[in-house]
């Protein structure tokens, strides 16, 4: 499609956001069986954190340099829009 836009680092937020609640769906099922003040799956609680910090610190970098950077509002059609949605 000709001018089409293809939202793909916005599909990938989305996907690392998924993974970020896998990690903590695992961190917290790690954190659950620990049995006498001792936790076998203290390595995998490390892995998933750091994981999904440094899955989330990439996709918060990618989208900043590719989108966030140099955005900027179109004031007219901003104000047009609130004007139209004002209920006075």
């Amino acid at each position: 499609m000709p001018a089409k836009v293809n939202p793909v680092l916005c599909a990938s937020v989305i996907q690392v956001a998924a993974h970020v609640v896998g990690c903590d769906a695992t961190i917290t099922l790690c954190c659950q069986t620990g049995n006498f003040e001792l936790n076998v799956t203290i390595p995998v609680v490390t892995l998933k954190m750091l994981e999904a910090i440094e899955f989330t610190v990439n996709a918060i970098n990618a989208l900043t340099e590719k989108c966030v950077i140099g955005m900027e509002a179109n004031e007219p059609r901003c104000r047009e829009l609130v004007e139209k949605a004002s209920p006075w």
